[in-house]
This record gives C-alpha cells, sequence and structure tokens, in this order.
C-alpha cells in the first residue's frame, strides 16, 4: 500500500492512523470532524450540516475554524494533506486516499465484511444512523 494512507476503524470505536500509528488531534472533536467525513464518504458536507451533526445546533463557526485548521495542520505534518479538502462553507475527504472498513464492506471485500461486529463508531450518536442500514443490510 502507499506510504502516508490514512486508515480509518469504523467498526467499534472511530479510530485513525497513519502509517501505523494513531492520529492524535489537538481536539478531541478534530476527530470527531473527521469521523462524520469519513461516514459521509467524500460527500462536500456543508458548515452547517457538520455543526448540527456534532453539536446539535448550527451556532459555532470559529470552533469549527479552529477543528478545520487542526486537520489541516495534522495532516500537512503527516504528509497526507491530500485527503482533506477544503471548499468555501463545505469540506470533505478524499475517499480514494482513506483505507476504512467501512468502505470495504460497502464494496464486500472479505476484509471489511469480517471487520463487521455490529458497532458503528460507537462513540458518536450519529452514527446510529449508518449502523442501522448496516444491521438491515447485514
Amino acid at each position: 500500500k502507499p506510504e502516508n494512507v490514512l486508515v480509518a476503524v469504523c467498526f467499534g470505536n472511530f479510530e485513525v492512523f497513519v502509517d501505523g500509528e494513531i492520529v492524535n488531534f489537538k481536539y478531541e472533536k478534530t476527530k470527531e470532524l473527521l469521523a462524520y467525513l469519513v461516514d459521509r464518504e467524500g460527500a462536500g458536507c456543508s458548515n452547517k450540516e457538520i455543526m448540527v451533526a456534532l453539536w446539535e445546533d448550527d451556532d459555532h463557526k470559529s470552533y469549527l475554524s479552529n477543528l478545520k485548521k487542526d486537520i489541516r495542520d495534522t495532516f500537512k505534518e503527516l504528509k497526507c494533506e491530500d485527503i482533506f479538502v477544503n471548499g468555501w462553507g463545505k469540506m470533505g475527504i478524499r475517499p480514494d486516499l482513506v483505507d476504512c472498513d467501512y468502505y470495504d464492506w460497502k464494496q464486500g471485500k472479505a476484509s471489511g465484511i469480517n471487520a463487521y461486529n455490529g458497532e458503528y463508531m460507537t462513540q458518536y450518536s450519529w452514527g446510529e444512523y449508518t449502523k442501522a442500514l448496516l444491521s438491515n443490510k447485514f
């Protein structure tokens, strides 16, 4: 596999790795933002959509800016800055640069199917929607 590929583990608790090492962000909420972007599979997510998902309201523009900066800075340091896509009022990831158990499951790969244990990003309440879809298809 290419170096500096982000590995996202979605089944169970969400965790991210680069080159086998856990990615640590300045803010814990940055990890949740990244989890949401992974869940959305590269779709451009508006700032408002993200704020509602992460905080259940849309009054966190300043904090969201800090989280975006944290992702950019962390990924730049890890030499994988191409993963994060940030545009005017929206953001996303490049799923082709992410090795993910959830993506493997959706593609019917044995590694993803075998990894699914009935849990999906258990630390995030918004992940329940995807978990329900997974459970119905499982």
